[in-house]
C-alpha cells in the first residue's frame, strides 16, 4: 500500500492484512492507537487511511506508525512518553521494555534482511521476495 506520495518521498507499506489487524488490536497498541483518534472498530483500511492522513499533515512521522511496522507496543508507548530519550536500547527502534527479547529480534531481523538481500542480489524477483513465507 502507497502510504506517502510527494516529490521528496514515497512510502510503501507491505503487510499481511490478518497479521497487522492482529497487531493493532493487541491491547496496547488499541489504547495508543485510539489515544490518538484511530477507529479501532472499523477494518483495517479505516485505520490505515487515517495513518495516510496523518502522515501527510505531519512533517514527521507519527510515532504510533511503529505500531503498524510490528514494534512492540510498550517501545511505541516509551517513544511517545519520553520523547525519543531515556531508551535502554537503540537498534531498529528505540527500546524501552524488555530489551533482551528485543536484541533477539534485532538479530532475527538482522539475518532475514541479510537472506533477503542476498537472494535479490542473486537475481530472484522483488516479488517472488515479497510473497515468500
Amino acid at each position: 500500500m502507497k502510504l506517502l506520495n510527494t516529490d521528496e518521498k514515497c512510502m510503501l507499506l507491505f503487510f499481511r492484512g490478518p497479521s497487522l489487524r492482529r497487531r493493532l488490536q493487541h491491547p496496547e497498541a488499541r489504547a495508543i492507537l485510539q489515544s490518538l483518534g484511530y477507529s479501532m472498530d472499523e477494518p483495517l483500511q479505516v485505520q490505515l487511511d487515517f495513518l495516510q492522513k496523518r502522515l501527510r499533515m505531519s512533517s514527521n512521522f507519527p510515532h504510533e506508525i511503529g505500531l503498524f511496522l510490528g514494534y512492540p507496543p510498550a517501545d511505541v508507548q516509551g517513544f511517545i512518553e519520553h520523547g525519543g530519550r531515556n531508551f535502554s536500547y537503540c537498534g531498529y527502534w528505540k527500546v524501552y521494555a524488555d530489551e533482551q527479547r528485543t536484541k533477539a529480534l534485532f538479530a532475527l531481523y538482522a539475518a532475514c534482511t541479510e537472506k533477503f538481500c542476498r537472494q535479490l542480489r542473486a537475481g530472484t524477483r522483488i516479488e517472488d521476495l515479497l510473497l515468500a513465507v
